[in-house]
């Protein structure tokens, strides 16, 4: 006859278990079954993660060190991109409720330095050129890439400060479209005179020979320009690159590359970093005035007109935006020494008033379909 079976004996294939232990048993594994559930939802909750990263769960293992390191990376870049657009819309609402103006208090101090720059590096040597560039541009980008490291990790909110900050000042309409709304007004007065003044110092030359037509067309082309230039070139590299690094290296680009363009060697690498930027900036902005107008027109004039122009990444911003007007730009202009030969833009009728109406349409809907896209990159990111 048997004796009693210890606690640590096992039973036999197919003998029944009594209900005590079975219970037991059960409860653990729901216990166990629960535990496993708060965690993975635990790691859930860390943030709005990729599909990627939720396949770590999906295989019934725990993460590891270096899976939770990634899941923290991915909610910080969501965060961040999130955080972005938040950023680009605040700065946008600011600077039409107060506007900076032609941020003079910001070009007068920067002038002196490129011109101290340029009396200190300035040898005809192109590679002094790229030094004074690197310190001119990239330091100051660096520095607030920096800063904005520090305000990421004091505050989420000193971080998006530190964005909405920059892009105040690097990013808007306002830093331009005074003059153009001055040349809109007088030409729908009927005060060509006054038109012409406004456009001459926009441009910085003497405009006082210039036609009605020819004033409304220059009006529109420095419109387009500008608008690249100040806001959309502005947002893609602050949403390329990390913090407002982005948005500050391209304005820094920018100026230094008009303010040593008659410096023979020693400009020449501004130009080809402004260059290297500009490339996929004016392609995105014109791509953006093809689909909020004419589509067909723009990728037309965009293709045929654009090589022509004397700056070809400037033609693309120019003779899309033309084409999605209807407007014709561009064309030879009469100065005091004889007619200046300059390629024609675009297709249609030929500049008046009621076009610069359109321009600031055709901008303002640009705009919304930037932000708009980027808005909807970081909600799908987040999910």
């Amino acid at each position: 006859m048997d004796g009693p079976r210890s606690c640590s004996a096992r039973y036999l294939p197919g003998e029944p278990r009594p209900p005590a232990l079975a219970l037991h048993s059960f409860v653990n594994g729901a216990k166990s079954a629960r535990l496993l559930g708060r965690r993975r939802c635990r790691a859930i909750e860390v943030g709005f993660v990729r599909k990627s990263t939720r396949r770590l769960f999906d295989r019934g293992a725990m993460p590891s060190c270096a899976d939770r390191g990634v899941l923290g990376a991915t909610v910080g870049i969501d965060r961040m991109a999130a955080m972005g657009v938040v950023a680009i819309v605040a700065a946008l609402v600011l600077e039409q409720w107060r506007p900076v103006g032609e941020r003079k208090a910001l070009s007068a101090p920067l002038a002196r330095w490129a011109d101290a720059l340029e009396r200190s590096f300035n040898t005809g040597d192109a590679r002094h050129g790229a030094l004074a560039w690197a310190i001119a541009a990239a330091a100051p980008a660096a520095g607030a890439l920096a800063l904005y490291g520090l305000a990421a990790w004091a505050s989420p909110l000193a971080a998006l400060a530190v964005n909405v900050a920059a892009l105040y000042l690097t990013l808007g309409f306002r830093q331009f479209s005074y003059r153009f709304t001055a040349i809109q007004q007088a030409l729908k007065s009927g005060d060509t005179a006054r038109a012409r003044e406004w456009i001459g110092a926009w441009r910085g030359e003497s405009a006082q020979h210039r036609s009605t037509e020819e004033v409304a067309r220059l009006a529109l082309e420095e419109a387009l320009a500008a608008a690249h230039r100040h806001v959309f070139a502005v947002l893609f590299w602050f949403v390329v690159l990390p913090g407002p690094s982005g948005a500050i290296l391209y304005r820094l680009a920018a100026f230094f590359a008009r303010r040593w363009a008659g410096c023979g060697a020693f400009g020449d690498f501004s130009q080809r970093a402004l260059s290297v930027l500009e490339w996929p900036t004016a392609r995105l902005t014109a791509a953006s005035f093809a689909v909020v107008g004419d589509f067909e027109d723009a990728v037309y004039c965009w293709r045929s007109q654009a090589p022509a122009w004397p700056d070809p990444n400037l033609g693309v911003v120019l003779a899309a935006g033309a084409g999605a007007m209807g407007v014709r730009l561009g064309m030879p202009l009469a100065e005091a020494e004889g007619l200046q030969p300059r390629p024609e833009l675009g297709l249609g009728e030929s500049a008046d008033a009621a076009f610069l109406d359109s321009a600031v349409g055709l901008l303002w809907r640009a705009v919304v379909l930037w932000v708009f896209v980027l808005a909807v990159i970081s909600l799908a990111r987040m999910f």
